[in-house]
């Protein structure tokens, strides 16, 4: 989610310079060689710090599945469960007297 946040940051700020220098009484200096270099390796060093960010804690993955069962609750609406686990369908469901058992196979469970 980090990632995505800093990629639209970095994709506004590019849209706003582009709209600088085309739509508004510029300086000269923005449209000069060094400007446009500097622009490019802030982009970089942006785009470098959001991958960075998302693959830097390997446990991350793990703490955020832990979160999400850690929120549902036993004798949820099933409707609800799917919602919380992202529309996700059950690997396996087992009819009962009283309804229906569902699993859920996840990653890190």
């Amino acid at each position: 989610m980090t990632a995505l946040v800093l990629a639209l940051v970095a994709g506004a700020c590019a849209a706003v310079v582009s709209w600088m220098v085309n739509a508004l009484r510029h300086p000269r200096w923005l449209t000069t060689r060094r400007a446009v270099v500097a622009i490019g390796a802030v982009t970089a060093v942006a785009a470098v710090v959001a991958v960075t960010q998302t693959t830097s804690d390997p446990n991350a993955r793990r703490e955020a599945e832990e979160r999400l069962v850690g929120s549902l609750d036993p004798g949820t609406r099933y409707d609800r469960i799917r919602q919380q686990l992202g529309g996700a369908e059950p690997d396996r469901t087992v009819e009962t007297r009283a309804g229906f058992v569902a699993q859920f196979a996840r990653e890190w469970e």
